[in-house]
């Protein structure tokens, strides 16, 4: 599915990954690649793709939407070390790829090909005493555990 607005595009992959893009300017992707939503996408197009928390971190998706000269912007709480599945250091990436971490409350500028990308990283996470928390207050998203993104 993709949503125009004038000269800018989202086109949602599935899951968290959407690659957003405007009119002679860069391309960017979210959250690239888990559950699926990438197998048989190779676009090698992304002049910037960002990684918002662990569950969203794959190097294979990251590597089949990232540009040769990407940058990735990753969380600085992803860590491979914690996932319960098998990923690569972020520091395979960073022998590919300028990589960038952040924090909740961070901006960036991102020099690309197509132009310049300001990235502002965000805190995000679920309130215990919503609609999403465990009669307990547990949640799947506490503080600290990922970030959002505004992009410019």
């Amino acid at each position: 599915m993709t949503v125009r607005y004038e000269e800018f595009s989202v086109e949602w992959l599935g899951y968290a990954t959407a690659r957003l893009e405007t009119a002679g300017g860069p391309v960017v992707y979210t959250d690239p690649g888990r559950y699926g939503v990438l197998d048989d996408y190779w676009a090698r197009d992304g002049d910037l793709v960002v990684v918002t928390h662990d569950h969203h971190y794959d190097g294979d998706g990251i590597r089949s939407v990232a540009s040769e000269d990407a940058t990735l912007v990753i969380y600085e709480a992803v860590d491979p070390a914690g996932i319960d599945r098998d990923v690569e250091p972020i520091d395979a990436l960073a022998e590919e790829y300028d990589v960038v971490r952040v924090g909740e409350e961070d901006r960036v500028d991102v020099e690309t090909p197509a132009g310049e990308v300001r990235v502002w990283s965000v805190p995000v996470h679920n309130d215990p005493e919503g609609p999403n928390a465990d009669a307990d207050g547990s949640v799947a998203h506490p503080p600290g555990f990922g970030c959002g993104y505004l992009l410019s």
